[in-house]
């Protein structure tokens, strides 16, 4: 009743609607669709007016009639989930943090969706990034800062704005659905992507005029053409993520899929630096950080929380107890780095 109201009414409504929003009772919120709980829940995340409005005019645009998707847009955008501030007298305490900056619990039965029919044909890109973020509620995370963040200003390490990093993590989970469904269309995804529409995009053809003096097109193009796809197909089945059937075919391997899915959801989580975790006295000295210091290598900082804490990720937590260790020992200092390659 709300998301029609919302649509039907004239732009002169919408900010007492948005303000009725604002003052629905936290419980009540909380059993709302996410794009709907985001909203309600601003008030408990010290929003400011400025992105709450922006909320609004997003949520319209979400159950808007005329919003469809324009066919000759470029590249499909994803949304980023509302600003939550972390109080600085709780910053460096993993408890405190979290259970203030996740609100909602993983979605099981959407995990074990998205991994479930990932290779399946009729499983389109939107519902998997639908189940994927109805299902991980860390993915809210990126978009963390400290309430003493200047506007205009980023909490994140990597220099990349909080929204951008969030996308990144979107590409992440994007490239496993891609690598995954190998053989169906996961070559063409995992080179050229969707269109405005998320449409798995077709080969170019170089000769076109449009595409002969595009370098970046030729070499997703190149990749695609001369990758050993069968053996991307086989890394996956090496890691237990896939598995041959008696009769030969491929399968998903629902559980370890899951616990992959939920690693590349909060990898990068401790990028975000007002969610770097403290070393507790009982634990130091830890991986060359002693009590009382803040882990600022981000890596380290999560296989900290994951060690101790992890309990306050319900993606992590929800893992069975072998998947869990996997996830951990991703986190572990090997001193190497795939990026050193490229």
């Amino acid at each position: 009743a709300l998301c029609f109201w919302f649509r039907s009414c004239d732009s002169d409504a919408r900010v007492p609607l948005f303000a009725s929003c604002l003052c629905l009772p936290f419980s009540l919120c909380r059993r709302l669709p996410s794009h709907l709980h985001a909203v309600c829940v601003a008030p408990h995340r010290h929003l400011q007016v400025s992105q709450a409005y922006e909320i609004a005019r997003s949520l319209f645009a979400r159950f808007s009639e005329d919003q469809t998707p324009d066919e000759d847009e470029k590249e499909a955008t994803v949304p980023a989930p509302p600003t939550i501030s972390i109080r600085n007298e709780i910053r460096g305490l993993p408890k405190e943090v979290f259970s203030f900056a996740v609100c909602k619990p993983l979605n099981w039965d959407k995990a074990m969706r998205a991994a479930r029919e990932c290779r399946n044909p009729d499983y389109l890109p939107q519902e998997f990034l639908s189940d994927v973020i109805d299902a991980f509620p860390e993915l809210s995370l990126y978009t963390v800062q400290s309430a003493e963040t200047e506007i205009g200003t980023t909490d994140v390490s990597s220099g990349v704005s909080a929204a951008d990093e969030y996308r990144r993590t979107i590409g992440a989970l994007f490239a496993l659905y891609w690598l995954v469904r190998i053989g169906i269309d996961g070559e063409r995804g995992f080179c050229f992507g969707v269109d405005g529409s998320m449409r798995v995009r077709e080969p170019p053809d170089l000769n076109a005029e449009e595409s002969k003096d595009d370098a970046d097109l030729a070499k997703r193009t190149l990749f695609y053409e001369k990758q050993d796809w069968a053996q991307l197909l086989q890394l996956m089945i090496d890691a237990q993520v896939l598995r041959r059937t008696p009769s030969g075919d491929v399968e998903v391997n629902e559980t370890r899929l899951v616990a992959m899915l939920a690693l590349t959801a909060i990898h990068d989580i401790c990028k975000v630096e007002a969610l770097l975790p403290r070393v507790e006295e009982q634990h130091a000295p830890y991986s060359g950080f002693n009590a009382g210091d803040i882990i600022n290598d981000h890596d380290i900082a999560l296989g900290y929380i994951l060690n101790y804490h992890g309990g306050v990720l319900p993606s992590f937590a929800a893992l069975p107890e072998e998947q869990q260790r996997s996830v951990r020992f991703t986190q572990s200092k090997m001193c190497f780095n795939h990026g050193w390659l490229v």
